[in-house]
């Protein structure tokens, strides 16, 4: 049976009553701290990588000094280096060393998604005219995947191909074994799974959803749909193995009698996802998103609430990056995309573990938040 939704048509009466609407795996901030960096100007109007900590007492702090924009960055997960793409080369900038560390040329400036740590911060993915994989200890870089760009006739649409890479996944005895790719085909975004030790990928196909969360348990999560293609649901494969094996546990005609675009996953605890996303609410005059929680154990979901982030159509609202604990998202307002595909606009981070609108003391207008691992 289709769950009634709770609508709250104004974003400050949602987040006074959010704590009680989602309740799995919900979590205390309190005063906890937490770092996120994101790309804003320096003094001399060079678009730079910032680190700020939230709840902390320290204004921003400007980690890179590069001669030209950063396009795209990634931090790792130890907190003590970014690497970010200026200049057509992938930089290496330890947070308390001045100068950064040419690692590799990147020539190809399409693309949205920043360099990736593996999780022991011993190897960073990054695109590149396909999707490259340099070596920290050994200061080597291999090309794991090359992009096919389209003809100009177009005669080639099905085998075009662009890849970004999203995220390494561990085995469930903690072993990195595979990355996650962001795969651009024709008319669609579908998530793949490079294999690292065997050397293939292997691609979600059907145009079924368009990311892969990988999970603790060493299964992952697909979701993500759209109004062009995609399933209305949310399904689980065992590993990496398995990627083309993949089995339904939530119809989203089981949550909610509205239509639910998924768009963002984040495991908030073992097993429990909290999933994020856009609502279509006739008849369309506000921006609309959804939050819930799933239970990877039972595949129970928690009441889902409907946000409305903005209520005039005609300003941009995007939903950012949510933290890794699943307590706070990034709405930017006011949004625009950069060619990289970078999100930059008005920033407000909302907790959704308290409901409270967050002072985070960041500038006006800052683009591509993330957050420390």
């Amino acid at each position: 049976m289709t769950r009634a939704l709770r609508y709250i048509g104004a974003l400050t009466a949602v987040l006074l009553s959010l704590l009680a609407g989602i309740t799995a795996g919900a979590q205390d901030s309190g005063p906890t701290t937490r770092s996120l960096y994101y790309l804003g100007p320096d003094g001399d109007g060079i678009t730079q990588v910032f680190q700020y900590v939230l709840g902390g007492d320290d204004e921003p702090r400007q980690i890179t000094s590069a001669d030209s924009d950063v396009r795209a960055y990634g931090a790792s997960h130890d907190g003590l280096s970014v690497a970010y793409v200026a200049g057509d080369q992938l930089w290496l900038q330890p947070i308390d060393a001045e100068s950064a560390e040419a690692l590799a040329p990147v020539t190809d400036i399409h693309f949205a998604s920043g360099p990736v740590f593996d999780p022991d911060d011993a190897y960073i993915a990054y695109a590149n005219d396909g999707v490259w994989l340099f070596d920290l200890t050994a200061r080597e870089t291999v090309q794991l995947l090359k992009d096919v760009p389209l003809d100009a006739n177009g005669s080639n649409m099905p085998d075009f191909r662009l890849y970004e890479p999203a995220q390494f996944v561990r085995d469930a005895d903690g072993a990195v074994s595979g990355l996650i790719v962001n795969v651009g085909v024709w008319e669609w975004q579908t998530p793949g799974i490079y294999d690292l030790e065997a050397g293939e990928l292997t691609l979600l196909e059907g145009q079924v959803h368009t990311r892969a969360l990988p999970l603790s348990s060493g299964k992952l999560l697909l979701y993500g749909n759209g109004g062009v293609a995609g399933e209305m649901s949310l399904s689980l494969v065992d590993g990496i193995e398995s990627f083309d094996d993949r089995r339904v546990i939530v119809d989203f005609a089981d949550v909610s009698s509205f239509t639910l675009f998924a768009e963002k996953a984040v495991e908030i605890q073992p097993d429990t996802v909290r999933v994020v996303g856009s609502a279509l609410i006739p008849p369309g005059d506000s921006h609309t998103a959804f939050v819930f929680d799933v239970s990877l154990t039972d595949n129970t979901v928690s009441d889902p609430i409907l946000l409305t982030l903005g209520e005039d159509p005609s300003v941009n609202v995007v939903a950012g990056a949510i933290s890794p604990d699943g307590a706070l998202m990034a709405v930017y307002t006011n949004a625009t995309y950069t060619p990289t595909g970078a999100i930059s606009g008005t920033l407000s981070l909302i907790d959704l573990t308290t409901g409270e609108i967050i002072e985070s003391g960041l500038p006006d207008e800052v683009s591509t938040l993330v957050w420390q691992s």
